[in-house]
């Protein structure tokens, strides 16, 4: 029995409201589907476990204007940040539209993620992020919002022991050779770093996550048995290495297959201009992004690649070293880590200084290497984009079903509601 045109209309309006219903509800409460060939968009297990047992909200507010959150797909990320757990607490704002919100949070540019943990606070550049990653990546993004909320609901922070030969404390020594800029990253990283000389190693009475060897000299010498002992018994350890006291840092490291050099590297190509032992580097982080420091004075490492040693900044193949009459050509590893992240070797002790911190990406390589090593969740790496996918959130489905399902039943509905007024115009009465 053909439909009449009461029936067709009252058809054709509920499948427009149901589509428009639909529509809102989807937008309102959006599920996500992460149907992604890397499953990036998945919720983290470790975070998932970390926020478990937290008893108190953490909450994010982003400060972000609607064209910066629609071109870097910001919804997929707090939709991802919710899925983790319901402590987790999202507010949004455009700092342009509210500036008295903004201006609570000293907030004064586009762009920024402020959380919030038990009256303690991180921010996050989402600018700064791109410009160091290179990148729209919501991944990189990923990884510093669980870097900054581990280090703001973990339960204790992370203890590293800096050990040194130096006749005076570092950590807190302002001056060009001081460590206190070392010792700001760590404490904006949450992480508690304490210092002891080689003599003072019997006062040592805890266990640490990283053990630091920084700038070994001849006064180490005479605790050597002590120095090796810690270096073996300790899951996770950097070292700094003087060049000229390679012979030192090589005693401590003996079983390892590697072996720093003393001999101090000269790049004419690559180099800041008022000295050529000054290398610049690039510097592969944990990230992948590339980072490019300044290295001045530094030796090269002679490791087993077979052994899963892998270099972290290297020179160019302009790099020379001066053996006697000789001269031997580059590339030369300054940085080899370990594949665990357990182990990494830097033939260069001034990058962490106060002098040279801040000199290119001096800053962001030593970050870094400590949340190398302190990490206690999985890095998400950037996906390959080149075969891109769809992300099957509600709103994607219902786009497809109303393309592929709703659109081609109404157009026929709309053909046979046609064809059923043609009939009955040509249809004479009686």
């Amino acid at each position: 029995m053909p439909l009449t045109r009461k029936q067709s209309l009252t058809i054709i309006f509920s499948i427009i409201f149901l589509g428009c219903w639909a529509l809102i509800f989807t937008q309102r409460y959006p599920l996500y589907i992460d149907a992604t060939n890397t499953n990036n968009l998945a919720p983290s297990l470790f975070l998932k476990n970390q926020l478990s047992t937290i008893d108190s909200p953490l909450t994010l507010t982003f400060f972000t204007s609607d064209n910066l959150s629609k071109e870097l797909n910001l919804d997929l990320l707090k939709h991802w940040l919710t899925s983790h757990s319901p402590a987790i607490e999202i507010r949004e704002f455009d700092p342009i539209k509210f500036p008295e919100k903004a201006d609570h949070y000293d907030i004064t540019t586009d762009g920024m993620i402020v959380i919030e943990f038990k009256n303690q606070r991180q921010d996050i550049d989402l600018i700064e992020q791109l410009i160091i990653n290179e990148s729209h990546g919501l991944e990189n993004i990923q990884n510093s919002l669980t870097r900054s909320i581990v280090q703001l609901s973990q339960s204790a922070p992370p203890e590293i022991m800096l050990i040194h030969s130096n006749k005076t404390p570092l950590l807190d020594n302002f001056d060009p050779m001081g460590l206190s800029e070392m010792k700001q990253i760590a404490i904006d990283n949450f992480i508690n770093i304490t210092e002891s000389h080689v003599n003072d190693l019997s006062k040592l009475s805890q266990q640490y996550d990283l053990i630091i060897f920084y700038k070994l000299s001849e006064s180490a010498k005479e605790r050597m048995a002590v120095l090796k002992r810690l270096y073996s018994q300790t899951q996770s350890t950097v070292i700094f290495n003087h060049p000229k006291f390679s012979d030192i840092s090589n005693q401590v490291l003996s079983d390892d297959q590697l072996q720093f050099n003393p001999g101090i590297l000269e790049d004419h190509t690559n180099h800041l201009l008022r000295s050529e032992t000054q290398l610049i580097l690039e510097y592969t982080s944990t990230r992948r992004p590339r980072l490019v420091g300044v290295f001045p004075y530094s030796s090269y490492i002679d490791y087993d690649s077979a052994g899963g040693l892998t270099p972290l900044a290297s020179t160019s193949e302009d790099a020379i070293l001066r053996l006697n009459e000789d001269i031997i050509p580059g590339p030369f590893s300054i940085i080899v880590q370990n594949q665990l992240k357990t182990r990494t070797f830097v033939n260069n002790y001034l990058i962490a200084t106060n002098a040279w911190l801040n000199q290119g990406d001096n800053r962001l390589i030593i970050q870094d290497i400590l949340n190398a090593h302190l990490d206690p969740f999985p890095v998400i790496l950037e996906r390959d984009t080149s075969d891109d996918f769809i992300i099957l959130t509600k709103i994607n489905l219902l786009k497809i079903a109303t393309i592929l399902i709703f659109l081609p039943l109404l157009v026929i509905q709309l053909f046979s509601f046609y064809g059923h007024l043609r009939r009955n115009e040509s249809t004479p009465n009686p």
